[in-house]
């Protein structure tokens, strides 16, 4: 499995972080992959498969030993095993279920001004995992909706909508109070 994520690398820095990051949390993402798959074999393609979408964005990945690195690996890995999951809950007749459509919901401007940091991450928190991973993933970490749908294995339309979806949930949120 390293021999094809090293391929994907071209420094031999990189190969080197890698292989640590592999070291330090495959265990921790078998972990992962083997709670949401019920099967050690089919957690082990999935960490596998979660490294193989690393590599490709591996200059992402900054300090090997931070929480984001961690916190990163884990969403990775959790939608690399739910993806794998819906493979195989698929209906006889071929078709998945069907995703729901972007809505183009605006949030008003200033709405996330009024809050501070604090509580704006304990908001976050509550959020469901699929919209708060695509909110840390395009907020925090930079990516570009295009790479989150690589990484998480989604279409950009999919991963627009929890964007959006994560966004707009927030703003009610903040509205209660």
């Amino acid at each position: 499995m390293l021999a094809i994520c090293f391929a994907a690398l071209v420094e031999e820095s990189s190969r080197n972080k890698f292989t640590k990051m592999v070291e330090k949390y495959q265990r921790l993402m078998f972990c992962v992959a083997r709670d949401i798959l019920k099967d050690d074999y089919l957690a082990e393609d999935a960490v596998q498969e979660a490294f193989l979408k690393v590599a490709k964005n591996f200059s992402k990945v900054g300090d090997i030993d931070s929480g984001k690195t961690k916190f990163f690996l884990v969403v990775i890995t959790k939608n690399t095993a739910l993806d794998m999951l819906r493979k195989e809950l698929r209906r006889p007749d071929g078709n998945a279920t069907r995703l729901d459509d972007l809505a183009e919901n605006s949030v008003p401007v200033g709405t996330f001004n009024d809050i501070d940091a604090v509580d704006l991450g304990e908001l976050i928190m509550t959020l469901p995992e699929n919209l708060r991973s695509v909110l840390y993933l395009y907020g925090i970490y930079g990516y570009t909706f295009s790479e989150i749908s690589n990484l998480m294995g989604l279409s950009i339309a999919a991963v627009k909508g929890r964007y959006y979806r994560a966004r707009n949930t927030l703003a009610e949120m903040i509205k209660r109070g």
